[in-house]
Formats: C-alpha cells, sequence, structure tokens
C-alpha cells in the first residue's frame, strides 16, 4: 500500500467528521433587522440581513459626519438612513439627500391579509426618517465609500436652505424589490457631487482614525491576549494587530499593521490572536499575530462569484492553531450529480463549507468536493479480496 496515499484519505475522513460536527445540515430563514446610533447630531441607521462588517463601517461614517459637522460648526440634525443591498453586488448606488424630517412611503413588495375582510392589500409603510428637521441623506447601496458620502454631505450642509427649495418628490423608485418615494434634490447631481475630489476640509477629518466600533454581538474577551483589529483613516481600513496587558495601569504594545484595504466585507476572530477578514464576497485575508514575532498573512479566493447572484457571510469554526473551516450559502445556478451519477443544474441556495490551513497556506474551496474525489479515488485504488 502506498502510505502516503493512506495517510493522506485517513486525514480527509477525520477533517470529515470534523466538519459533520462543525456544521449540521440546518435550513434557515431571517429577516432584515435595522441597527442605529448617535454621534453628537448625526443620527445613522442601517438596514441589512446579517452581521456583515457594513454595519460598522455605517457607523464609523456616522462618526467622520460628525466630524465634518464640527469642522464646518453645523448645528442642524444630519439623519444618515442606509438600507443595505446585500443580495446584488452589482446594485448601483443610490442618494436622496432632502432638508425636512425625510418623509417616505415604502411599498414593500408584500401583502398583509384582512380577516374581516377577506382580502390582502400592499404592505406599505409610511413615516418619517426623523422626529425634528435636518439634513437627511437615504442611501440604497451594497457598499459605501465613506469619502464619497462626505462629499454629499458637505455639499448638503453648504446648501442647506437651496436644497429645501430644489428637493422635488420621488415617486415609486424602484430599489432591489421594494419601491420608496422620496424627496431628494437631481439624483445625477448627486451622483456627480460623490465622485468630486475631497476637498481639504473632508480630508483633515479624513486624517481622524477611528476604530472599529463594538456591536453586542461581538465575542467578549475578558482575559489578557492579543487580538487583530482594524481602523478607519483616509477611506481605508488599516487591520493591525494589538495588546493590552492588563496590569494597573494597564501597558499596551504599540500598534502592528498588518494590511491596508479599500474594503471590508466581513470579519470573524476565530482565535484570539488570529482573525478571517473578507475585503469582497469572494476573497479573503487570514492574519496571524503574536507581539515580537514577524506576523503572517495570506489573502485567498474562495470563490468564483461570476455564476451566483447572492451571497451571505457565513461561520467560520477553528480546528487546532493552524486550520479554519468557512461555511456559507449562495445562491445561482449550480451542477450537482445524483446517486445514479447523472448530472443535473439547479438553480437555488447551495451551501459550500471551505478548508483553510495556515500552517500549508492553503486552501480547499469546496471541501465536500474534495472528500468525495478523496473517497472515489480511495475505493478505486482499493485491492479487490
Amino acid at each position: 500500500m502506498n502510505t502516503k496515499h493512506f495517510n493522506y484519505q485517513k486525514i480527509t475522513i477525520q477533517l470529515t467528521c470534523a466538519i459533520v460536527f462543525l456544521f449540521p445540515q440546518t435550513g434557515f430563514s431571517h429577516s432584515d433587522y435595522g441597527y442605529d446610533a448617535q454621534y453628537g447630531n448625526v443620527s445613522v441607521s442601517i438596514t441589512t440581513g446579517f452581521h456583515y462588517e457594513e454595519i460598522r463601517k455605517a457607523f464609523i461614517l456616522g462618526m467622520y459626519a460628525e466630524k465634518l459637522s464640527e469642522e464646518m460648526n453645523f448645528d442642524h440634525k444630519i439623519v444618515i438612513s442606509y438600507k443595505h443591498c446585500y443580495v446584488e453586488p452589482d446594485f448601483q448606488s443610490n442618494y436622496y439627500l432632502s432638508v425636512g424630517k425625510g418623509e417616505y412611503t415604502w411599498d414593500t413588495g408584500s401583502s398583509v391579509y384582512d380577516q374581516q375582510s377577506r382580502k390582502s392589500s400592499p404592505y406599505i409603510i409610511t413615516g418619517e426618517l426623523s422626529a425634528e428637521e435636518g439634513l437627511v441623506l437615504s442611501i440604497f447601496a451594497y457598499k459605501i465609500s465613506i469619502p464619497q458620502v462626505l462629499n454629499i454631505i458637505e455639499y448638503g450642509i453648504k446648501n442647506y436652505e437651496g436644497i429645501r427649495h430644489q428637493q422635488v418628490e420621488y415617486n415609486n423608485q424602484k430599489q432591489l424589490y421594494s419601491t420608496y418615494t422620496l424627496k431628494s434634490i437631481n439624483r445625477e447631481k448627486i451622483i456627480t457631487i460623490s465622485y468630486n475630489p475631497q476637498s481639504q476640509t473632508i480630508l483633515d477629518v479624513l486624517n481622524e482614525r477611528f476604530y472599529r466600533p463594538e456591536t453586542y454581538w461581538d465575542k467578549k474577551e475578558t482575559f489578557d491576549s492579543e487580538r487583530i483589529d482594524y481602523y478607519c483613516q483616509f477611506g481605508q481600513f488599516f487591520i493591525y494587530g494589538h495588546k493590552i496587558i492588563r496590569y494597573s495601569p494597564p501597558v499596551e504594545i504599540e500598534d502592528t499593521v498588518l494590511a491596508v484595504l479599500d474594503n471590508i466585507y466581513w470579519l470573524d476572530r476565530p482565535r484570539y490572536n488570529n482573525a478571517v477578514i473578507f475585503d469582497s464576497d469572494s476573497s479573503f485575508f487570514y492574519a496571524n499575530w503574536l507581539p515580537n514575532k514577524a506576523p503572517y498573512i495570506s489573502k485567498k479566493q474562495i470563490i468564483n462569484k461570476a455564476p451566483f447572484k447572492r451571497y451571505y457571510p457565513g461561520k467560520i469554526e477553528s480546528v487546532g492553531t493552524d486550520k479554519i473551516f468557512i461555511s456559507y450559502t449562495y445562491s445561482g445556478n449550480w451542477e450537482a450529480t445524483d446517486s445514479c451519477g447523472v448530472p443535473h443544474r439547479y438553480f437555488g441556495p447551495k451551501t459550500q463549507t471551505s478548508y483553510f490551513s495556515s500552517g500549508l497556506d492553503t486552501l480547499i474551496v469546496d471541501f465536500d468536493q474534495f472528500v468525495n474525489d478523496a473517497l472515489k479515488q480511495e475505493k478505486q485504488t482499493r485491492p479487490e479480496h
């Protein structure tokens, strides 16, 4: 028997057993959730479906907006309402800028059934985004660019009273699966403003460093440990290693920057001194950091996004000190072979698990397929008795 081949199969089977316990086959359903924060005169809210880093990016945007309003001596309320269009990576960002309370009508695309009349009617919600008048920015986007949004807010501050007289009602604006009625100035003009070069005021504001805000679902660290985190500066995200020694007084070791990214899609820390940082819905960085040691960071492509329309952040589990499993779900056209060996094409949700070894710097994108192929190979080479 080929010993190398035998060990390879043994490792494969061990990993298969691990993944069965880590990721049981369960279905799920969900509804979108809203998250909000207040920074001085700035109110920011985001509606999304999962714990994407876009939530924290929205909060960081709120911090920068407050800083910008301070620099420009703007004392009116600023309301930022962000609808995260997370199911469509190619969604073109839309902005609505107005002055007032942010009146809106939202046709959810679903219906409500009245038991008394036994009739269904469209489920439509109307309301206001703010209890008091102010500058209102509504965002529909797959991801936000903080410098671009600050361009829009700066314009709104400079032209506050003029906007009130220029805004018109945009009726039945289609945004993915819903339609909205909102007031705004010319939307094409807003997009042009977003791409303008940053003013010196915005550049000075972007020089400020804002760290990743904590949320209630974060893993709480109650022990002395290293950790990998990020801060935002100049519109980019600086991944860094950090250590706090909880003596009295605390001693902090200087941050070590590991990578600088233009975007963060999803972040998870499976162990106290490593992190998996998705910079897009299809690629990630794995970072490992210990004080006084050379950091390890590796970028991997996890999926070819082209055939797929939706991608959800997944679940990460650490096995040992250098192995992780990443389980996630996406939708689109995909192929599978039935029990008779006949290939079929499907459209819909598909769960996939990837395996990464930092020790070998190796990624197995579709671990299930890898295991199936390995078992078939083992069966074919098994000697007959």
